[in-house]
This record gives C-alpha cells, structure tokens and sequence, in this order.
C-alpha cells in the first residue's frame, strides 16, 4: 500500500485489524484526534516507511516477538514484548520491520499532530521500555475491535467507553499522564526549542532563552530540570548533538561546516562533544555507517 506520508509492505499471511473508520469520525477518537489504528500479526517481510515531517504523530506498543525501528540518523531501536516507540510528527523518517523469524505482535496508532495527547519536546522520538499496563492496554483495543462488529446505539456506547479507558491506560503507560499544569508547561516550552532548531547557529545563551520566551531564568531552569531533568544550556546542546548526528548520516557536509550549522564554536569543540554523547568521534561515525552500507551493498 502507498500513501502520501508512508509506504506499507504487508503480506498476505500478516493478519491485522484497523480501527473502522467511523470510530475515527466520531466521539473520543475524533476529540482526540486519532488518524489511524490497528493490531495485528506481521512476519519477516513486513516493513513499513514513514517520512520526515509527517503531520502526524506514531504510536507503537510491541505485544510479543521483535520489531525493529531505523531512524535517519542511524538510531536503531529492537522493540521487545512490553516496548513502546513513540515519533513525533515533525520528526525523522523511520523504517519499521519485523526483526526475527518469529511474528511480531504491535499495536499501532497514528495521531494528526493537532492532538493534545501527544505534547513533543525537543527530541523527535521516545523509547519507553517495559510498559507496565500492556494487558490493560491490549485489552481495552481488542474490546473497541469486538464491539465494533454489533451495530446498534448499545454498541456504539460500550466503543465510545472502551476507547477512553484505551487512551487513559494508554497516557499511563507511557508516562504522558501528566496534569494540566505540566502539560501547558510542556507545549510553553516546545515552541522555544522549534525556534533553537529553526536558528540553531545562533547564540543560545540561557539569557537569550528566557528573553525570547518570556520565562524568568528561575522558571525556566526550574521547568527543564522537571521536564527533562537537566537545565536549559544542557538542553539546547542536547539539541544541537541530535541535529549534528542527524546532518552527518544524511548530507555531505564536512565536520567544520556541521559544526557552524549547529553553533558550535569550533569543529575540535564539536567533535569532543559528539564523541562525549554518541561514544565516537564524528569521523567514526561516518566511517562505520559508509563501511555499514558498503557491506550491505555486497550482499
């Protein structure tokens, strides 16, 4: 199947579920701004492609065997029973397959990026392992599936029930149940770190942070170390090291110009720091993922 924003290759002994249309058109999912849906059961010729700046954000929850995340800047994720991948929708393109013999179980979900479930940071993924309401979570899924063969108003009411309980053990168990508070805090913060990508050259000094946001430099050191459990400077370098790793798996871009792309204020300090956060050197990594491709051309 091929889509605008995606290309699925799903065989025909895979066997899955959606989410009927007319769920996604009315009620809680609609309100909460569910695109698309699913479960099922994939072999190892499944794949999914997904592009950057989708529009919309995806959710997958692992229910048994392996499957295998691939993100444009080389991060790889393998998905146990109970792992959970959320990517933000204006995030890397990502490549989705079955990585072993035996058939991987998911549950997927794909929300427009206007939902207010979904409040990204600055990073455009998260791996949650081990989530610990898989069974309530499955379980609530499986019964909006199974509700929607009858169809009468008595049904269209158990749905409408099942679906919100699914989107409360969803939020729980992935650590997005948060309070009001936190969450207008957390969609504060995300607009200025849009502005840090957008000009990420510039000097981003904490006092540049607060003016540009409004926050008084108390409150937001005071938000990032509760949101992200670092301070603001750290922060933006965080940024500033997935962007670099991001330029150099996808352009031809030398190290001193990534450097200067990422507001570095030289390409020896650059490289310290990406040897610091990624446990090799800029150099390395190119090295290791043309030598990775290379094999992989062999073959």
């Amino acid at each position: 199947m091929f889509y605008q924003k995606e290309i699925i290759h799903e065989t025909i002994i895979s066997s899955s579920r959606q989410i009927p249309e007319r769920n996604i058109e009315r009620g809680v999912f609609k309100e909460a701004r569910v695109k698309q849906g699913g479960i099922g059961t994939y072999h190892n010729d499944f794949w999914v492609q997904r592009i950057a700046n989708r529009g919309f954000h995806v959710f997958i929850l692992s229910l048994s065997g392996k499957g295998r995340i691939r993100l444009e800047d080389e991060s790889e994720f393998i998905l146990n029973a109970g792992d959970a991948f959320i990517s933000w929708s204006s995030g890397q393109g990502q490549y989705e397959e079955s990585a072993s013999l035996e058939p991987w179980d998911r549950i997927w979900i794909t929300f427009w990026d206007s939902t207010s479930l979904m409040v990204p940071d600055s990073n455009d993924f998260r791996v949650v392992r081990n989530v610990s309401n898989i069974e309530e979570i499955e379980y609530s899924f499986k019964k909006i599936l199974q509700e929607s063969y009858y169809n009468d108003n008595r049904s269209t009411e158990a749905q409408e029930l099942y679906e919100k309980l699914f989107l409360i053990h969803l939020e729980r168990g992935l650590g997005l149940g948060e309070n009001a508070q936190t969450r207008t805090h957390r969609r504060e913060i995300a607009r200025l770190w849009e502005l840090v990508n957008k000009s990420m050259a510039d000097d981003w000094g904490v006092e540049r942070l607060c003016r540009v946001s409004g926050f008084s430099r108390a409150h937001l050191s005071r938000l990032c170390n509760e949101l992200y459990g670092i301070g603001p400077g750290e922060k933006v370098k965080d940024i500033r090291m997935h962007h670099a790793k991001l330029l150099l798996a996808n352009s031809d871009r030398t190290i001193a110009e990534i450097s200067d792309a990422t507001g570095f204020s030289s390409p020896s300090v650059f490289s310290a720091s990406f040897k610091e956060y990624f446990k090799q050197s800029p150099r390395e990594f190119k090295k290791n993922r043309e030598s990775r491709y290379s094999q992989n051309g062999k073959q």
